[in-house]
């Protein structure tokens, strides 16, 4: 069986659609794959209703930028909802529709997305009224993969992104400088955080049926001590399992692992394809893996 369990579409920072990206699944010889943008379903929202390619499971999921309670480093998890699977399968019950609770998870994800792009929006502003600094938000955007048409971003947005953007225009020495400078919590300019706990995310995934993972934990650069505490606090907080199989890296760990391609396509990320990770699923994880998104229903 072909799984990838991890791709994006315009709805986020791909560039290619939801409908097309199926179809590119279905050329790529893919058997249950996941549709996981950045900080939203949309994708899954607008495939409702569409005619899913034969042989093809689509599992609705969700890539959330979120930080470790641990020390606040950032992580991507990844969120899947398999009770709403659509498609064909001869095994798992298909084309469940949407809950009240899924919806209204979808309806806070945008929510809480375009009020983290806001409160960098209003971040500049002040700074650029309070301390005359003349900060151009666009080309912020651009640099940290902001798409402000979606309202959708590939990392956690938030004061350290803002601190490496002030050092790239030569108005600080260090990031650090930054907080004492224009970004502490008692500055003039400063705009209150919206949550982005991991485990508080999973908390709130896990009540409404989903699963988590999280995704390539190794490409940080983290250490291995760092990215082991962090996934112990996460699995305290009911983590699933982890992607071990990625298209930059195998990460060797233990327990139940996913795969996932992280595809985003030619003109965004020309050398990673849909189905192509470093490594693949042994039998034995596979089984694990649809044990536990399927719960062996």
């Amino acid at each position: 069986m072909h799984i990838d369990l991890h791709m994006h579409t315009t709805c986020s920072d791909g560039d290619t659609s939801p409908e097309s990206v199926l179809l590119q699944c279905k050329s790529a010889g893919l058997d249950i794959v996941a549709i996981t943008d950045h900080d939203t379903l949309e994708a899954h929202q607008i495939l409702k209703d569409a005619q899913i390619p034969s042989n093809i499971l689509l599992i609705p999921g969700v890539e959330l930028s979120v930080s470790s309670d641990v020390d606040g480093l950032k992580h991507h998890l990844l969120a899947y909802f398999p009770q709403f699977s659509r498609g064909s399968s001869p095994t798992f019950q298909t084309n469940v529709p949407f809950s009240k609770e899924f919806i209204l998870f979808s309806e806070s994800l945008n929510k809480m997305r375009e009020a983290r792009i806001q409160r960098a929006s209003n971040y500049f502003k002040k700074l650029n009224e309070v301390y005359s600094l003349n900060l151009d938000f666009e080309e912020f955007c651009v640099l940290n993969k902001i798409n402000l048409v979606n309202k959708t971003s590939e990392n956690v947005i938030g004061r350290p992104l803002i601190a490496k953007y002030l050092v790239m225009k030569g108005l600080i020495e260090k990031s650090g400088d930054a907080f004492k400078s224009y970004l502490s919590d008692n500055s003039p300019a400063y705009q209150a955080l919206p949550k982005t706990s991991m485990e508080e995310n999973i908390k709130q995934v896990k009540k409404i049926g989903g699963k988590c993972f999280i995704a390539h934990p190794g490409i940080w650069g983290y250490t291995e001590e760092q990215v082991q505490k962090h996934i112990q606090s996460a699995q305290a907080a009911g983590l699933d399992g982890i992607e071990k199989y990625h298209s930059e890296q195998t990460y060797q760990c233990e327990g139940v692992v996913s795969r996932g391609s992280d595809f985003h396509g030619p003109s965004v990320k020309a050398d990673t394809f849909l189905n192509v990770t470093q490594g693949n699923l042994t039998e034995a994880e596979e089984m694990a893996l649809l044990d536990t998104l399927f719960e062996k229903q």
